[in-house]
């Protein structure tokens, strides 16, 4: 059982059988709901069904307690699943099609952040056991990356190092169809900027200062900016991005 058509046939015929073991562990992982940095339930769960499978585990990893990479095998190819569990604010939703927060207000998982996790693993699994059967060498790693949603787990790790001999990464996110592609992805920054303003009576609004028009004036020059950017760059104008975080708030 060797080659590339039967180890397919095995993987597909082992996820058919084994699905629905994982499904409790994604349905958990939606009731944790948990932000990033603090998934620590979401990331106990997901360490402990690695284990139970045959995973070696590191456990707080890049300086962060819910970041964990879990290894199966030996020799190459290295090949790394990126695992996701991150809630994000204000998205509280029992389980059904139309809008009915738990909780409102508090943290749900938005773009299947529940099943991201938990199907990278099965994933992961599945390919650990047609290593074991089939005698090849390969290594396959689970890199548990936390607070996807607000781009920290990654760019920590990568600095760590955690990504480094690893020959290809698979990523995957839901979708109305299923497919899969070859792609590369560019490295970015994401930056935040504070604003800090002087308030002034109304009869003297010439004493102020406005935080917010501070801002709009930066966004506007990016805007003015995105026209004078070469197609093709690395900087290309439909990746400069930005949003006000709590504007207005104390």
């Amino acid at each position: 059982m060797t080659d590339a058509k039967t180890g397919k046939e095995f993987v597909l015929s082992w996820l058919e059988a084994n699905n629905s073991k994982f499904y409790p562990f994604a349905d958990a992982l939606w009731s944790f709901a948990e932000l990033g940095c603090a998934e620590g339930r979401s990331s106990s769960l997901l360490t402990k069904l690695l284990e139970k499978k045959g995973f070696v585990v590191q456990r707080e990893v890049a300086g962060m307690p819910t970041a964990f990479v879990a290894s199966r095998g030996s020799g190459r190819p290295v090949i790394g699943l990126n695992c996701e569990f991150d809630a994000l604010p204000g998205l509280s939703q029992g389980l059904c099609p139309d809008r009915r927060p738990v909780v409102e207000g508090a943290p749900g998982h938005g773009c299947g952040h529940n099943l991201l996790g938990v199907g990278s693993i099965m994933a992961a699994v599945s390919l650990g056991e047609w290593l074991s059967r089939s005698g090849l060498p390969g290594t396959i790693e689970v890199l548990g990356t936390p607070a996807e949603e607000i781009c920290v787990g990654k760019p920590f790790m990568a600095r760590a190092g955690l990504f480094e001999g690893i020959d290809a990464i698979i990523d995957w996110h839901p979708f109305d169809r299923n497919g899969a592609n070859y792609d590369t992805c560019n490295a970015y920054f994401s930056i935040r900027y504070h604003f800090r303003g002087r308030t002034a009576h109304g009869n003297s609004p010439w004493e102020g200062r406005s935080a917010l028009d501070s801002g709009l004036l930066m966004v506007h020059g990016i805007e003015m900016l995105r026209e004078h950017i070469p197609p093709g760059s690395t900087d290309a104008a439909n990746t400069i991005n930005y949003t006000f975080p709590d504007v207005g708030h104390e």
